[in-house]
């Protein structure tokens, strides 16, 4: 049987935690180990978790800690959990898992048969006030994603993630919590794990209900507008050429050499009008919707990226 630690952070979360933490311990053909960190929570959450331990005898570590956000409260999890699974999972409070959600992963993960940095990913059902609203984060065109992908937009939730100890390894080198804002936790992963020349394994099929309701920290609906706005044609702060700063003094030794040539061409982008020519025909570097691809286009032009 595989052991999968699942890593959760939660925040004020009582009114659907009961029911996501059954669903974790309901998986099939997995020994499932949970460490929690409580991002402060103010509600009964915490209470919440500590009966469902001593009820079913459950495998669950809690961290009770200030709060912090989602995105460091989830790196300070990956960073300092121990690295004595085979296989992680990253989980938010408020869903529900099919109970083949983590075998299915793995299967996946072990058909590769590499040491190498693997992540598991795939789309959800979308639960929106009890009502089913389909399936959201669908794959977009036949390719796998890598690098290029991701420093242009994250494409899945972390919540379907799971991983093997080589990643975990790789980011528990280096300290992550002094990052800045964007991205969020699992589009850094991401950028971490293509970066340095790992894979994502993406499934087409669900195997979760993603809550959609007001509290959530990120949504899976968004307008034209917002996806236009979100890659930074309105913004001069060029988010993407400083995560690829932190992503380069961060990990810098581990980086897959032919992923260093775009790297480095990004971090030179204000300072050279060539590269930004030569990024804005990179035909790797282009979102995969087609509405967002002239605002990408720009933002490269421009050198805003």
């Amino acid at each position: 049987m595989y052991k999968v630690k699942v890593l959760m952070s939660t925040y004020n979360g009582e009114k659907y935690i009961t029911e996501q933490l059954k669903s974790i311990f309901l998986q099939k053909e997995v020994e499932v180990i949970l460490h929690i960190r409580d991002d402060g929570s103010t509600d009964n959450t915490v209470n919440l978790i500590k009966k469902f331990k001593e009820k079913y005898s459950a495998k669950i570590y809690v961290e009770e800690c200030d709060n912090i956000g989602p995105k460091r409260s989830f790196l300070s999890l990956i960073c300092n959990t121990e690295d004595n699974c085979e296989y992680y999972a990253l989980s938010d409070q408020d869903d529900i898992w099919d109970q083949e959600k983590l075998i299915c992963a793995i299967n996946k993960i072990k058909e590769e048969n590499a040491n190498f940095p693997l992540i598991y990913g795939s789309p959800v059902r979308i639960l929106d006030n009890g009502i089913d609203g389909g399936v959201a984060f669908t794959r977009i065109g036949c390719k796998e994603y890598c690098l290029e992908d991701f420093l242009i937009k994250n494409y899945y939730p972390g919540c379907t993630m799971v991983f093997n100890k080589a990643l975990l390894q790789i980011i528990q080198k280096h300290n992550n919590l002094g990052l800045m804002p964007y991205p969020l936790h699992d589009h850094w992963i991401n950028l971490v794990c293509t970066a340095c020349g790992g894979k994502v394994i993406f499934d087409d099929i669900p195997h979760m209900w993603y809550r959609q309701h007001g509290n959530n920290v990120i949504g899976a609906y968004r307008s034209i507008y917002i996806r236009i706005k979100e890659n930074g044609l309105f913004s001069d702060e060029c988010l993407r050429s400083r995560t690829v700063n932190d992503l380069v003094n961060k990990y810098e030794d581990t980086l897959d050499e032919k992923n260093k040539i775009i790297l480095y061409d990004i971090l030179k982008i204000k300072k050279s009008i060539r590269i930004r020519f030569k990024l804005a025909i990179n035909p790797k570097l282009k979102p995969r919707k087609n509405i967002e691809k002239i605002a990408v286009c720009l933002i490269i032009l421009l050198g805003k990226f």
